[in-house]
């Protein structure tokens, strides 16, 4: 799995914090940011857009949260720059 960088990384400084909640579904970022794609983590575990790229995977689930979304009314999809948790990403745009 992989998403973009919508909720702030808890786990990093407490590895028993949940990064991402949806519902009930409680999930954590990769543990590992370099060859994080071949360990045994990934089925546990959301890789960031970062973590992820330029990696060549043969299937991918992708969650999309709070910074990006649909406006029906306008019919395009729209950011929320408030729900991006990259804080050095942020710094540029």
């Amino acid at each position: 799995m992989a998403a973009g960088f919508a909720w702030e990384w808890k786990s990093k400084a407490n590895k028993e914090a949940f990064d991402i909640e949806i519902g009930e579904t409680r999930l954590r970022w990769n543990s590992k940011s370099s060859v994080w794609i071949s360990s045994e983590k990934v089925p546990q575990e959301v890789g960031s857009i970062h973590t992820v790229q330029g990696y060549e995977m043969n299937y991918a689930g992708v969650i999309i949260g709070p910074d990006l979304w649909f406006d029906p009314v306008h019919n395009r999809l729209r950011i929320n720059r408030a729900s991006y948790h990259d804080k050095m990403a942020r710094r540029t745009t």
